[in-house]
């Protein structure tokens, strides 16, 4: 089990790496770090850092980083990748994530990426849901919730019809659905 990490301390250490042109370096300290904690470093990352770092990741642990990371900034990465490369990611990945990816892309690139990848059926048929209904809500990303246990993005924001309650001092969450 890794131990925690203080996330700024780790961005810094990443980025000292990077300032001193020490790639592998970094590349090294990210491996061992939580595929989730690597990939909020490489989303605060300057974008030619991001380019730096994702061209030196394996497939796999590129698709590790792509599961962990919020659509947003999965598509921001995925800019550095080339199609191929992006269609062996994007492989790896879990159907429902892999699909939530290809949804962020251009439509054109999306389809470049699918005529490349190996075995797109189960992927391309998560991409027919409408968010709005069962099958978009069920594929709906999870909360993110800061160390402190803040909602980092609320619910609501990305589905009108969820609304959260936390009770940070149990941990406890509560989940309704508004109808």
């Amino acid at each position: 089990m890794v131990d925690p990490i203080e996330f700024n301390d780790a961005l810094e250490r990443v980025d000292a790496y990077l300032a001193s042109n020490d790639l592998d370096a970094a590349i090294e300290y990210l491996r061992t770090l939580h595929a989730a904690d690597s990939a909020e470093i490489i989303s605060e990352l300057e974008p030619e850092q991001q380019a730096a770092i994702v061209e030196l990741l394996q497939t796999d642990e590129l698709a590790d980083v792509f599961e962990q990371l919020d659509e947003e900034d999965m598509a921001d990465v995925a800019q550095h990748l080339d199609v191929e490369t992006l269609a062996d990611v994007i492989d790896e990945m879990e159907p429902d994530r892999a699909a939530d990816l290809l949804g962020e892309l251009e439509p054109e690139q999306a389809a470049e990426v699918i005529e490349q990848m190996d075995e797109p059926d189960e992927v391309t048929s998560l991409l027919t849901h409408d968010p709005d209904t069962a099958g978009g809500i069920m594929n709906a990303p999870p909360p993110r919730y800061a160390a402190s246990g803040q909602l980092l993005k609320p619910c609501a924001s990305s589905r009108p019809s969820i609304t959260m309650k936390v009770n940070s001092t149990t941990s406890m969450c509560s989940i309704g659905m508004g109808i």
